[in-house]
């Protein structure tokens, strides 16, 4: 957003319309900070949209009132292989991303994460607890209400950041 490229827009607006959470990951999934950028409407519309998919993973659809059923979709059941496997390469990449500050593509990780945790038939909370650590930084007031959602009694601000473990990180090798 600047003057001088005419393509000025109040963030308190934005903020009032899609939230902080989508200003502030729009920000930084607009592309490489050192770029300059065009504010575009409907790239922050598709960042909510993450948001919201995010959301409904973890807490589920809205009841027919609007408002969601207390609690989380997800189950304290043993993660499969493949469940970590993709949680552990998202983690990868975000923290690898994080210390290169290129927080666009950290983001499209996590985008990653989510389409493919959509396919599965349960939602670990080991792994979803995992995914809301690595969402903190860059949507925080979505992930400290999924934390709680999720049961946790202590702010996720306490938590230490998840790191990815190389066990998980290995494609499967098949001998001919």
């Amino acid at each position: 957003m600047s003057k001088s490229r005419g393509n000025v827009i109040n963030p308190d607006d934005v903020v009032s319309e899609y939230g902080a959470d989508s200003l502030r990951l729009y920000e930084m999934f607009m592309g490489p900070l050192r770029d300059s950028k065009t504010w575009s409407t409907g790239g922050i519309e598709g960042v909510h949209r993450f948001l919201g998919r995010t959301w409904r993973l973890v807490v589920g659809a809205p009841l027919p009132d609007g408002s969601y059923k207390d609690g989380t979709m997800v189950t304290d059941v043993e993660p499969t292989f493949e469940q970590l496997r993709v949680l552990h390469k998202c983690m990868a990449r975000v923290s690898e991303e994080i210390q290169e500050t290129r927080f666009n593509t950290a983001i499209s990780a996590m985008m990653e994460f989510v389409n493919a945790a959509y396919k599965w038939d349960t939602q670990p909370k080991s792994v979803i607890d995992s995914f809301v650590l690595l969402l903190s930084p860059f949507a925080p007031h979505l992930a400290e209400e999924l934390w709680f959602r999720l049961g946790h009694a202590q702010s996720l601000a306490h938590e230490q950041f998840p790191e990815a473990k190389n066990e998980y990180l290995k494609e499967s090798e098949i001998v001919l």
